[in-house]
């Protein structure tokens, strides 16, 4: 007996991530049963995608909650940008807005208390400006960090 697997070639209809561009951000040092698993970093980025896409929803409920607990757990700005930046379908100059947005939704739709609110106001403008610094530097041509470059 076969098992049916869904398969989905864009994730998100704002977002459109794109799955194949996704399994180059597989963890080569984490299987489950079998199966090849995402970075901490790609997983956030298909959580952000389906955050922005069902937030008013009970499954987008589930989704922030989530996407608080990953995170939490160790997820990068920097990590999530770039995934986002390069494997999305949409205008990447929409990035920024799309974190902008996530940041402002998960507070509630999380349950966040007032000091998680407080963290997570400050990780929002670091998302923001790391989304806003990576689209720069793709602009410029340039390929990644550089020291004393002026914003």
């Amino acid at each position: 007996m076969t098992r049916d697997i869904p398969y989905e070639s864009k994730l998100g209809t704002k977002l459109l991530l794109d799955v194949g561009a996704l399994t180059r951000y597989v963890d080569p040092d984490l299987k489950v049963e079998g199966w090849l698993m995402l970075t901490l970093d790609a997983h956030i980025a298909t959580k952000i995608a389906a955050l922005l896409d069902r937030h008013a929803t009970e499954k987008g409920r589930k989704d922030a909650r989530e996407l608080v607990a990953l995170i939490d757990s160790g997820g990068t700005a920097a990590g999530v940008i770039e995934v986002l930046l390069s494997s999305t379908g949409g205008p990447v100059d929409d990035i920024p807005g799309h974190m902008r947005t996530t940041f402002e939704l998960l507070p509630k739709l999380a349950g966040l208390n007032q000091k998680d609110r407080r963290r997570y106001a400050s990780l929002a403008r670091e998302w923001i400006e790391e989304a806003e610094l990576q689209l720069r530097r793709r602009s410029d041509g340039r390929p990644g960090p550089t020291l004393g470059a002026g914003t």
